[in-house]
């Protein structure tokens, strides 16, 4: 198998993505294809102009070894960028200026002190800083790499219907313009693109800037397989659970819980839509069918080692 990052299918993607948004990120684009060096100098600049920008060069700064002091680690397409934007109304959090730094997983290898980068220090000794990057959960060697850092980091995952997470991450594949396939022949493919993305990360083929395209729908949607391996890594304790129904239908009581796991007073949340997805057709019923036999194992396992109902069809 060519494990060789992107492939010409996804390098036809990339570019036609890249052409969508304007004529530098279109050339960046080409040249970091034949020549990867120059692309991370590109991308490297591009960040460091984004830093600066929202830090407003206050880059000066003292940084404690336990920062972050939480992390939203999954599970994309269920709410996590909601749930970042009404922790960042908290007087006393913090989050990257950033909402996804993917460090724990694809920039490790830039060092801690690009970590920091991500994040806008204050003497207030009250402060929580945190990031949400939902693939750290699945990602093989996040949680291992996070302990290291703080081992009391305290982790939140938000838990989503996973046939509604895996239709709403199609949708936007497509309206992007990286899927091209129907979602039944999409699904046929989940073996070999699960095979493909392994290689990869055993081959270390993932980096800061090139982040995986298209990992299988069905990977991502088993929660409690990752779940399990989390808590071989962390206790029980460091974690909380989040159902996206119950963040977007009873949002204020949701985030009292969280600020009371977190050790802080309640705050009043504005409440407002992220990522609203609008889906040009619905989900063929014989497909959902085969999901839902798919996923019940799964759905009851997790149930059971969280002591939690989800009821989930």
């Amino acid at each position: 198998m060519n494990t060789d990052f992107p492939n010409p299918h996804e390098k036809e993607c990339f570019l036609k993505l890249a052409k969508k948004q304007n004529f530098i990120s279109f050339l960046v684009m080409k040249i970091g294809f034949m020549h990867p060096k120059i692309y991370e100098f590109f991308c490297d600049s591009y960040f460091e102009f984004r830093r600066l920008k929202y830090l407003k060069l206050n880059f000066f700064t003292s940084v404690s070894p336990t920062i972050p002091h939480f992390l939203v680690i999954g599970f994309p397409k269920a709410g996590t960028t909601s749930l970042h934007e009404y922790l960042s109304q908290h007087p006393n959090i913090i989050g990257s200026w950033l909402k996804e730094t993917h460090f724990f997983s694809y920039g490790y290898n830039k060092g801690i002190n690009y970590y920091f980068k991500f994040f806008k220090f204050d003497k207030k000794k009250d402060t929580l800083y945190f990031e949400s990057s939902p693939e750290y959960v699945y990602y093989p060697e996040a949680l291992k790499r996070i302990k290291k850092l703080n081992p009391k980091m305290k982790l939140i995952i938000c838990l989503r219907n996973p046939i509604d997470l895996i239709f709403s991450d199609y949708n936007q594949e497509k309206n992007m313009g990286l899927e091209t396939e129907s979602l039944e022949k999409a699904l046929l493919k989940e073996n070999y693109k699960l095979e493909l993305h392994e290689n990869r990360l055993k081959n270390n083929i993932y980096s800061a800037y090139n982040r995986p395209l298209f990992l299988p729908y069905l990977y991502i949607a088993e929660y409690v397989t990752y779940i399990k391996k989390a808590l071989d890594i962390f206790d029980m304790e460091n974690f909380f659970f989040i159902d996206s129904r119950e963040l977007k239908n009873n949002t204020q009581k949701t985030m009292d819980d969280v600020f009371e796991f977190l050790g802080l007073e309640s705050h009043k949340i504005e409440i407002s839509l992220h990522n609203k997805s609008e889906y040009s057709e619905k989900m063929p019923l014989e497909i959902r069918e085969k999901l839902s036999k798919h996923f019940e194992p799964y759905n009851k396992e997790l149930e059971k080692l969280l002591n939690k109902k989800f009821n989930w069809t």
